[in-house]
């Protein structure tokens, strides 16, 4: 399938099927249709993404007064672009007590996935075991799966295949942009939920050991600060046989 997408190189797509609620041309461009017949062809299962979460899926906001509410800030605020890979990067903006209060209704806790609407649309990311609450801006929406085992399963198949499926449903001309709505009619391919449970291991594995690394890298980046300073903690040291 990917080998057939990079040789597309006609300049139009003859539509031999009933046609969807969308009726431009970007929406039945022959990668799209390609990734239709290919589901097709080896009978492989999708659903919507509606079909897979337990509430709403709902879009964050900004305050109007944001950096006010930055000031006094003990609220984590996340915004799209500190989704970092499968997690989110732990250089967050914090907001009062009030802004945390005008945003309650798209808070998102630990395990909810997040996705990337405007901009650079379908990033996807899911909200570390370090972030118990947070709220979002409006180019994030909160997606929260009826199986909170494959949480990270979801975010795989977001990321990499159903990244065109994001793609084919964004609207507008100069900046791609998703609504709610047009989130929920993402395909999502499925396996036997066994499989995809074991998938979301290896993959929440991988994402724990990255971010461990991260920190190792961090810590040793302030040590050499710190050594040229001339602050470094020798107590740190320690000998080994």
């Amino acid at each position: 399938l990917e080998i057939s997408l990079k040789e597309i190189n006609s300049k139009f797509n003859w539509i031999d099927c009933n046609l969807e609620d969308r009726l431009d041309a970007e929406y039945y461009k022959r990668e799209y249709t390609l990734i239709n017949e290919h589901l097709e062809r080896y009978a492989i299962k999708v659903q919507p993404l509606r079909e897979l979460v337990r509430e709403k899926i709902v879009s964050g906001s900004t305050p109007s007064d944001l950096e006010k509410r930055i000031i006094q800030g003990r609220h984590y605020f996340i915004k799209a672009n500190k989704l970092d890979g499968y997690s989110i990067s732990s250089n967050l903006d914090l907001i009062d007590d009030e802004g945390e209060r005008l945003l309650r209704s798209s808070i998102v806790n630990c395990g909810d996935i997040l996705l990337s609407i405007a901009g650079s649309i379908g990033i996807s990311s899911v909200v570390p075991k370090s972030i118990s609450q947070a709220c979002i801006n409006q180019a994030l929406v909160r997606i929260r799966p009826k199986e909170k085992e494959i949480n990270y399963y979801l975010c795989f198949v977001l990321n990499h295949f159903s990244i065109h499926f994001s793609n084919r449903q964004a609207n507008g001309a100069v900046q791609k942009n998703l609504n709610r709505d047009e989130v929920g009619k993402i395909l999502i391919p499925r396996i036997d939920i066994e499989t995809e449970k074991i998938i979301n291991c290896a993959i929440e594995k991988f994402v724990m050991l990255i971010g461990d690394s991260n920190q190792l890298i961090n810590e040793a980046k302030r040590d050499v600060e710190d050594l040229i300073e001339g602050k470094f903690e020798h107590s740190k040291i320690t000998e080994t046989v």
